[in-house]
């Protein structure tokens, strides 16, 4: 059986890509993807270049945890970052990017509750953009660096993707 935290991540990942005003903004290259596995993550390139943004990362930042928010169910809030690099100081080209990642987060009905699969059940019930922090020049951005010594507009969204899960299921040694 799948993990529902690593099916979230990817179609958090395929919600934006199946968007075609984003994909033409940040290419395919420029795609920072984690590989889940224990001893890969994120590389960050050491520098921003002009053929390396804008960049754009999804890194999870954390979870919350509802234990029993009903009487039969669990909840699991999945919150991640959406960290966006630009490597370019003017606001209309990062203002780009932006708009166009806000309007492909919209479509998380088709590509997360209707596709993420667990347990003969659908369990992500709600994803939502909280907040976001920018910056021009500042090297710490909500603890990463994504300047890397160049100026530009740099960007760090919070994400967060609440899941149910039937209670009994959760227990069930023998559901993986």
């Amino acid at each position: 059986m799948s993990n529902p935290i690593t099916d979230v991540h990817t179609a958090l990942w395929t919600m934006l890509q199946a968007w075609t005003p984003w994909t033409a903004l940040v290419a395919s290259r420029n795609r920072l993807k984690a590989i889940l596995t224990d001893k890969d993550a994120i590389k960050y390139r050491e520098t921003v270049t002009p053929d390396t943004v804008p960049e754009f990362a999804i890194v999870q930042a954390g979870c919350k945890f509802g234990d029993r928010q009903a009487s039969n169910a669990t909840t699991l809030t999945l919150i991640w970052n959406l960290l966006i690099t630009t490597g370019d100081e003017r606001l209309a080209s990062f203002a780009d990017v932006q708009w166009q990642t806000f309007r492909a987060c919209l479509a998380w009905d088709t590509y997360l509750r209707d596709v993420v699969f667990w347990n003969s059940a659908y369990p992500v019930r709600n994803c939502e953009l909280h907040s976001s922090q920018e910056s021009r020049y500042t090297r710490d951005l909500g603890g990463f660096d994504l300047h890397r010594g160049t100026p530009g507009w740099a960007s760090v969204w919070v994400c967060e993707t609440e899941c149910w899960f039937a209670h009994s299921a959760l227990i069930d040694s023998d559901v993986t």
